[in-house]
This record gives structure tokens, C-alpha cells and sequence, in this order.
């Protein structure tokens, strides 16, 4: 059963963002190893474009519209910034299992000594978007 309700805020305030545990570790585990000394300052930059897509996002997993920066992060940026609404797929979070395959690095990792011996596997790197309008939403 879901809850489906309005968030009650102030007009000027910024939406809070609403992750998991568990997605949140990874990402972070991603971008420190994909971004390597960089990470923590892109990370910075993730959550003030991901802040914008608020009120024109269909996004089933956080993990695909995350996958969206780490492989196209100037894509994400305009998408942020566009007055049309992004709908993501699975396919964008394909980042997340090439490294999960080859240790995401956890201290207690499961097969952590096997996993190092993997090649990185192939991902998507480049997505088609599909975005669309409120024009497109009502038939005009």
C-alpha cells in the first residue's frame, strides 16, 4: 500500500532528498573509486544539480538518475536545468553492477578476493533520455 501525498513547504525552501542507506553507500563507494581524488568535491556538485530535478523527475530508483551523472555529467547538468521532465531507465544504473562485479571496496565485501580479479565489465556510458514536456502530457 503507498501513501501518496503532498510535502508541505515553505515556497522559498529547497526540497529535502530522500535516499536509502544502502543507495547512498554505493554511490558514495562508486564515486570514490570511478572519480578517485575527486569525489568528494563532485559529490558537492551531485546534490545541487540533483536539487534541481525536483518537480520534473519519473525515477524508480535513485541509482539510475545517480548512474546519469557518473557517465554523463555535463547531460545531468543540463537536464537539472531544463524545464522538461526526465524519465529514467534501468539501464542507467548499469555503472553500479560493473563495479559491485569487481569489489566496491567494503572491508567485509563479499568474494572481495575473487572480485578483484574481474575486468571491469562493459556498461552503458551514453543514454538516450527521454524528456518530455507538459504539452506532450495533455495532447496539445
Amino acid at each position: 500500500m503507498y501513501f501518496v501525498g503532498c510535502l508541505q513547504r515553505e515556497k522559498d525552501s529547497l526540497y529535502p532528498w530522500s535516499v536509502s542507506a544502502d543507495d547512498l553507500e554505493t554511490l558514495l563507494l562508486v564515486m570514490k573509486k570511478h572519480l578517485k581524488g575527486i569525489a568528494s568535491s563532485r559529490f558537492l556538485e551531485f546534490l545541487d544539480y540533483r536539487e534541481r530535478f525536483q518537480e520534473h523527475l519519473i525515477c524508480f530508483d535513485e541509482l539510475e538518475l545517480d548512474g546519469l551523472y557518473l557517465c554523463q555529467r555535463e547531460k545531468f547538468k543540463e537536464l537539472a536545468d531544463s524545464e522538461y521532465s526526465l524519465n529514467t531507465f534501468g539501464g542507467m544504473a548499469e555503472i553500479f553492477d560493473a563495479y559491485y562485479r569487481t569489489g566496491l571496496g567494503l572491508p567485509y565485501e563479499y568474494d572481495l578476493d575473487i572480485k578483484k580479479h574481474y575486468p571491469m565489465p562493459d556498461y552503458a556510458k551514453d543514454f538516450d533520455t527521454n524528456v518530455f514536456g507538459l504539452d506532450d502530457i495533455v495532447g496539445q
